[in-house]
C-alpha cells in the first residue's frame, strides 16, 4: 500500500492534513490560516484497529462526579447475539462494574409520545452516552427516516453536550460470535458506513471490540478513565487529552 495524503475534519470545522503510512494515519498540519503548536497535532494517529483523532473542543455538559446514568446506544442483534452472552449484555456488566446505572431504549414503558421524542428525551437525561456499532445500520426512526435510532441518539448526545465513548466491532475478527443475517446489512449498510464515518470525523477516539468479553473489556475501563479525569484538577488534564485504550 502507498503513502497518501488525506485530510480529516476536527472539532470547530477545523481540517487537519495527514498522511497515510500503510494502515496508520499521522495527523500533522491544519489547513488554513492558523496553525498547530510546532505545525504537528502530537500522538494522534490510526495505528492498526484504533481510529484516534483530536478531542472535540465544542462547550459540552459538566461533568458531575458519579454514579452516573448511561444510556447503552446500539442495534437490536447487538443484545440477541452470542446467545451464551451477547455483546449489550457484556457492556451492562461492565457499566455495573464500573458504578453506574444503566439506560437502554429496550428497557422504555409504553408512553402517549412518539418514540424520536421519548428517545432524545431519555439520551438528555443521561450523563454519558456509550455507542456500541455493528454492521447494521438499525431501523430508520419512524418520524425522521433520514436517520436510524442509534444516530439520532448520537446526535443527540452531541447537542446535549454529553461525553461519547464510542465501540465499534472489527467485521474481521473471527470471534464475533453473530449469524450471517447479523453481519450483512442489504438495505441500509451503505448508511451505516456513511454513519461511522460521520462518527470518526466528529473528532472522537474509537474502540474496536473483536468479541463481547472484548467490549466489556474496554466499556469498563473508559468508564473509568472517563470518571478520572472528570474529577482530577483542570491544571491537570491536557486541552486535546483523549481515553485511550
Amino acid at each position: 500500500m502507498t503513502d497518501s495524503t488525506i485530510q480529516i475534519s476536527g472539532s470547530n470545522n477545523q481540517v487537519f492534513q495527514g498522511v497515510q503510512v500503510g494502515r496508520d494515519l499521522v495527523l500533522g498540519d491544519k489547513v488554513g490560516d492558523d496553525k498547530v503548536a510546532g505545525d504537528k497535532v502530537a500522538g494522534d494517529k490510526v495505528a492498526g484497529d484504533k481510529i484516534t483523532t483530536l478531542s472535540p473542543s465544542t462547550s459540552s455538559r459538566p461533568l458531575k462526579p458519579g454514579p452516573w446514568r448511561v444510556f447503552l446506544s446500539h442495534t437490536s442483534e447487538l443484545r440477541q447475539y452470542p446467545q451464551a452472552g451477547s455483546y449489550i449484555d457484556r457492556a451492562e456488566r461492565a457499566v455495573s462494574a464500573a458504578g453506574h446505572a444503566i439506560v437502554d431504549m429496550a428497557d422504555f414503558p409504553a408512553i402517549d409520545q412518539t418514540p424520536a421524542a421519548v428517545c432524545e428525551q431519555r439520551v438528555r437525561e443521561c450523563d454519558v452516552l456509550v455507542g456500541i456499532y455493528g454492521l447494521r445500520y438499525g431501523s430508520p426512526v419512524r418520524d425522521q427516516p433520514e436517520v436510524s435510532y442509534t444516530e439520532l441518539e448520537f446526535l443527540t448526545a452531541t447537542q446535549a453536550g454529553l461525553p461519547r465513548l464510542i465501540f465499534v466491532i472489527n467485521a474481521e475478527s473471527e470471534q464475533l460470535g453473530l449469524p450471517p443475517k447479523a453481519l450483512v446489512d442489504r438495505e441500509h449498510g451503505h448508511r451505516q458506513d456513511a454513519f461511522l464515518q460521520r462518527v470518526k470525523d466528529a473528532g472522537l477516539t474509537l474502540q474496536v471490540f473483536r468479541n463481547p468479553d472484548d467490549l466489556k473489556g474496554l466499556v469498563e475501563r473508559s468508564l473509568r478513565e472517563l470518571a478520572e479525569s472528570a474529577t482530577a484538577p483542570a491544571a491537570a488534564v491536557p486541552p486535546s487529552r483523549s481515553v485511550m485504550a
